[in-house]
């Protein structure tokens, strides 16, 4: 039978028993010696001694915990506990495209609405923990919870520990500040009745956008109607229930997702999704996210960094149709500015050299100088700041590697397919589903069938 001597850890929080020599008399030779010891060391909490008699009996020379203490349990952060959606993103119910769904485009858009002095959130409290004990039967205090960060944006008020609407619109929360916008609801038609919108929260337009007005709104644009060839912005979501038919001058811009029943000679871009429920005929589709159509791509342009999503992409008339994945629109039209720019260094270039030919120039021509290099200079802070984000572009076009092109039923010949490094023209129909990836390594873009869901 071997010895063992007790060790209380640094922490406090253990206690283990080591093998020692058999010469020393200190040491504990039976579960008794072993009692004696944890009284001696002031042990009092979290003693197990069930397998001391064993491990005396043993060879091991492995360590045996036989105390442990209790570790405190920190407090809870405070939080926000949300009774509303705050999220501002609209659920859309799109067409089944089979025939055997009905939608009511008028309520198939789910957006969280509510109403002055309806309750938003609660603030939850911290908590405080639980203390833990020692082995030595201290007390071991927690380190309370935080409490939440607050605050309090347009359109709320604080009730004690809940938060309250202080008018009819649309919540929101960011970087845990609370608010409500203000809703601008059109009974009717944007049209010469209302003048151009410009407001800064959420507008809901009944009827339709008549051609030429323009809706600009810092949250989000519903229109139940038809879009015509209007101009809509939005920092948030567009949804256009009614479709678009843009008459090839619509111009409809988002930062969140655009959503619409159908889309016709227009150009669309969005931050985030498009969603199509019917078809896109004829348009400039521009999305950093997907673009997902439950009908046909005809022609015109789609460019989407995250992946496209089609019924059919083409048709038999033969329209002229590009669709791109891991492509950036904002990078092409920052490689178009720097192209302009070029042209207006070398616009001043030319200049330069006409002023070095006149042996004294007029005062003129010194102001019209001086006004030269000031236009240089910003020439140069001008392509700096977009050779900036043209590498950030890089970086996400990097990130979309797996981005595909997904078509359900007909890939129509002579349709266009790229990505950043390939192209690729189909010279014969294939059928679907076909999913369509970027190779590489072949300078081409690979069409396989799709296998399963």
């Amino acid at each position: 039978m071997k010895r063992g001597k007790i060790s209380v850890t640094p922490d406090q929080m253990s206690v283990v028993l080591r093998p020692a020599a058999l010469s020393d008399s200190d040491a504990a030779s039976s579960v008794e010696d072993v009692k004696a010891a944890l009284v001696k060391q002031g042990v009092v909490f979290g003693v197990d001694l069930t397998e001391v008699e064993d491990w005396l009996a043993s060879a091991s020379n492995d360590e045996l915990v036989i105390a442990k203490g209790r570790y405190s349990k920190n407090g809870r952060d405070g939080y926000l506990k949300f009774l509303v959606d705050v999220t501002a993103k609209p659920q859309f119910v799109p067409d089944g495209g089979d025939g055997s769904k009905t939608v009511d485009y008028r309520n198939a858009m789910r957006m969280a609405l509510v109403e002055a002095n309806q309750k938003l959130a609660e603030i939850i409290l911290p908590t405080q923990g639980e203390n833990g004990t020692s082995v030595l039967g201290s007390t071991m205090a927690p380190s309370p919870g935080n409490p939440t960060r607050v605050g309090i944006g347009e359109g709320v008020e604080l009730r004690g520990n809940e938060v309250y609407a202080k008018v009819s619109g649309s919540p929101s929360c960011r970087e845990n500040v609370v608010a409500v916008r203000k809703v601008y609801e059109i009974p009717g038609d944007v049209s010469f009745s209302t003048g151009n919108i410009n407001f800064p929260g959420t507008v809901i337009v009944k009827g339709d956008v008549l051609d030429e007005f323009e809706i600009n709104a810092q949250e989000n644009v519903i229109v139940q109607g038809l879009v015509n060839a209007s101009k809509i912005t939005a920092g948030g979501y567009i949804h256009c229930i009614g479709g678009i038919f843009g008459k090839g001058k619509a111009e409809i811009r988002a930062n969140g997702v655009i959503e619409t029943r159908f889309a016709d000679s227009c150009i669309l871009s969005s931050d985030s999704d498009i969603t199509v429920a019917k078809d896109i005929l004829h348009c400039k589709i521009f999305s950093l996210g997907q673009i997902k159509c439950a009908g046909s791509i005809l022609g015109g342009e789609a460019m989407a960094m995250k992946g496209v999503e089609a019924s059919e992409i083409g048709s038999d008339s033969g329209s002229k149709t590009t669709v791109a994945v891991r492509k950036h629109y904002r990078q092409e039209k920052a490689k178009e500015m720097i192209t302009n720019l070029l042209d207006e260094a070398n616009d001043i270039l030319e200049s330069y050299r006409r002023w070095a030919a006149i042996p004294k120039l007029s005062p003129d021509d010194v102001e019209a100088l001086d006004k030269s290099v000031k236009q240089v200079v910003a020439i140069i802070q001008k392509k700096k700041n977009l050779d900036l984000q043209i590498d950030k572009f890089e970086r996400l076009i990097a990130e979309s590697a797996g981005a595909q092109i997904k078509v359900a039923k007909m890939l129509w010949a002579d349709v266009v397919l790229a990505a950043p490094y390939c192209k690729y023209m189909p010279v014969d129909n294939a059928s679907g589903p076909l999913i369509v990836t970027e190779d590489v390594s072949h300078g081409t873009m690979l069409v396989q069938k799709a296998t399963g869901r």
